[in-house]
């Protein structure tokens, strides 16, 4: 049985972009029926990450120490995330839809 794998490890436009898929993917997904944490929590965060990103592209310290900050958040957001679609699958790689995001 394998785990979720998130795949974080890329730039912050990648981080942000995988973040919208997972929410896509889980929405209205009956396998997956209440999210924890709540795919609203996810939108919320992947939304104050690009905002702080753009923010932060002028390379203004304090506004790329805010960034990393959300950054952050939103990981452990998607960590927590990966957990319950690994419980919730039982580790069945067929019903797990973010082992499918690339």
């Amino acid at each position: 049985m394998s785990r979720v794998k998130i795949g974080f490890n890329v730039s912050v436009p990648q981080q942000i972009e995988k973040s919208r898929n997972f929410v896509i993917s889980l929405t209205g997904n009956p396998f997956y029926a209440m999210p924890i944490p709540a795919l609203a929590d996810i939108t919320l965060a992947v939304d104050a990450l690009e905002v702080a990103y753009i923010e932060a592209l002028n390379r203004d310290k304090e506004k790329k120490r805010i960034m990393r900050i959300r950054r952050r958040a939103l990981k452990e957001l998607i960590v927590k995330l990966a957990d319950y679609v690994q419980t919730q699958s039982g580790g069945d790689e067929e019903i797990r839809p973010l082992s499918k995001i690339k």
